[in-house]
């Protein structure tokens, strides 16, 4: 996200929904979408909308220098969303509600305020069922125990060693529920930025795009370097990855992508 300032100063600030106030000229680059989203505030005047216009081309056109990475080489169209016009025209109301969902998406940084998109709610899942678990199995054992009282210290022995007995599983079971495993939409946005600063330890100036599957494919000024997918924690290579890659170079960006996998 990038705020457009006065002169046509290009500001790459944090991703937030509350920048687009109503001063200010907003540009994201949507590899995803393969879009450069440029949004102007109520209060924009002529001039300024044009200067930002010329900065989204711009980006359109070179891409953005994050740390030794570029991205948005692969952009290819701009959409411009007035603020003014939302709701009284149809063409750019449209255009915002597809906007709104950008911008409404859960992200996770990478660094140099890039962000990819990450699926946060499933991080929620776990912690919901082990407190209904812990509350519902002690509630049986407990009445079991106050339903049929010993009369006798001989019984009392038994339904005391059947309430433990009771309570063991229920111990076992709590512990695995309290170590879930990583959510995969975390874990993987996480091994994709490992990936790319591996990369980017060995080629001062990198391309990232993201392709209509889902794979980030990175290049340098001289060519391809590679393609790749994670999923489920797992990262693949695709086909020709690192054909043009020097065999030191290669076993450099492996010895970092396990190093920051640790």
């Amino acid at each position: 996200m990038f705020n457009v300032g006065s002169g046509g100063i290009v500001e790459p600030i944090e991703f937030n929904k509350a920048n687009l106030t109503p001063e200010r000229s907003i540009i994201i680059m949507d590899e995803e979408a393969q879009t450069v989203w440029l949004w102007h505030g109520k209060l924009r005047g002529l001039v300024a909308r044009r200067t930002a216009l010329r900065q989204a081309e711009s980006l359109k056109g070179h891409g953005y220098q994050a740390g030794n990475a570029i991205i948005g080489r692969d952009l290819n169209k701009i959409i411009e969303i007035d603020a003014r016009k939302v709701g009284l025209e149809p063409v750019t109301t449209e255009l915002y509600q597809k906007f709104e969902p950008v911008l409404e998406a859960s992200y996770e940084p990478i660094g140099n305020l890039v962000y990819i998109k990450s699926d946060s709610g499933s991080v929620k899942t776990p912690a919901v069922k082990t407190p209904s678990e812990k509350e519902s199995s002690p509630k049986p054992s407990d009445e079991s125990s106050t339903s049929v009282p010993p009369k006798e210290i001989k019984s009392s022995q038994p339904s005391h060693s059947a309430k433990l007995v009771e309570e063991r599983p229920v111990l076992k079971h709590v512990e695995k529920e309290s170590v879930p495993a990583i959510p995969k939409g975390l874990s993987d946005v996480l091994i994709q930025g490992a990936v790319i600063m591996a990369v980017s330890t060995q080629y001062k100036d990198l391309w990232i795009s993201v392709k209509p599957d889902g794979a980030l494919a990175l290049e340098h000024m001289d060519g391809k370097i590679c393609t790749f997918k994670v999923n489920g924690g797992e990262i693949s290579f695709l086909k020709d990855s690192f054909a043009e890659v020097s065999d030191d170079k290669k076993a450099a960006i492996d010895q970092k992508i396990e190093e920051y996998l640790k």
